[in-house]
């Protein structure tokens, strides 16, 4: 078949292959523009041991497995500059992994009301408590808050630590206690958690 002496199937293969193409030099562009130096900064962050990019729509999800860390903080806040840098006009959600234990879930959800309530509130003071009683049950914790989070890290001292976010209350959500659903491995053993944190970028 041909269209004003053109021959339609071989004008349909130049265009598939065109497309093709242009795909293929997109990707590497994204890859080598800002894939490739996401994940050296990254991985050049202490405590990121794997770093591991998908896209969901127009969302790029960054994946970061971490060891157990000093300061869950400094660390986060590293990865989400980062990421900030790198990826400035995508929209970007951190996810941090842990290696949480179902008796590290349940120490956690032991004091999660008391750090929702803090958040909720503003009673920061009362995290010294959490940490003082995670401390008698035998766990190393560390408690920490800046103006959008309260950073959670307790650890085992055998391998295992949990990692959590909790968002501070934004402009016009002063005074709601709300306590988010609790995820976590139920079984006994070694296991990982996703703690997603929140969107980066224009929405």
């Amino acid at each position: 078949m041909t269209f004003r002496g053109f021959r339609i199937p071989v004008v349909m293969a130049v265009l598939a292959v065109t497309l093709g193409v242009l795909l293929s030099a997109n990707h590497l562009y994204r890859r080598e523009t800002e894939t490739a130096p996401l994940v050296r900064r990254s991985m050049a962050i202490e405590g990121v041991t794997g770093v591991t990019l998908r896209r969901s729509g127009s969302l790029v999800v960054i994946e970061l497995a971490l060891a157990s860390v000093e300061d869950l903080r400094t660390t986060f806040r590293a990865a989400e500059s980062a990421a900030e840098d790198a990826m400035s006009r995508e929209r970007v959600r951190l996810v941090l992994v842990d290696r949480r234990t179902s008796r590290l879930a349940n120490a956690y959800h032991r004091v999660h009301y008391v750090i929702h309530e803090a958040a909720a509130r503003g009673t920061y003071s009362q995290l010294g408590d959490v940490e003082t009683t995670l401390a008698g049950e035998g766990w190393r914790a560390r408690v920490s808050v800046d103006d959008r989070f309260i950073y959670v890290q307790i650890h085992d001292g055998s391998g295992g630590y949990l990692y959590e976010l909790v968002p501070l209350p934004r402009a016009g959500d002063e005074g709601a206690f709300r306590l988010p659903p609790q995820a976590g491995p139920t079984a006994e053993g070694s296991s990982t958690a996703r703690l997603v944190a929140p969107q980066l970028g224009a929405d």
